[in-house]
């Protein structure tokens, strides 16, 4: 794959095992641009670090899980100037809707006990 200069500094900062991830990937799929391989390789790598770190505490259900993994990828991005804002503002985006979900599962939990402590006392 060829890469422009800002893509080739991108890709100097990857990691060993990140470089060969990026390798594998731009093998399996040698249509996808250098910006989707490094979102493959970032998100992927998210989740998998969410999952070790959260162990048997990680639902995939929760959207407390995802908020979390899509704070991960968003650091983790900032370091890669060919990242476009685009991808930023669609996570940003994905952020706010999981933190409207969670705070509407928190106020609907609050509304069940409400209607729990109506019915007992």
């Amino acid at each position: 794959m060829e890469m422009t200069d800002k893509e080739r500094e991108d890709y100097e900062k990857l990691s060993r095992s990140e470089k060969e991830d990026f390798e594998y990937y731009a093998t399996k799929h040698p249509d996808w641009s250098f910006e989707q391989l490094i979102k493959q390789i970032i998100i992927f790598r998210n989740i998998q670090g969410t999952i070790r770190d959260g162990g048997t505490n990680v639902n995939p259900d929760d959207t407390t899980t995802w908020k979390i993994i899509l704070e991960r990828v968003k650091t983790t991005l900032t370091k890669f100037k060919s990242i476009g804002k685009s991808v930023f503002i669609a996570i940003d985006s994905a952020i706010t809707t999981l933190k409207g979900m969670i705070k509407a599962g928190i106020q609907r939990i609050g509304d069940v006990i409400d209607n729990l402590f109506d019915k007992i006392f």
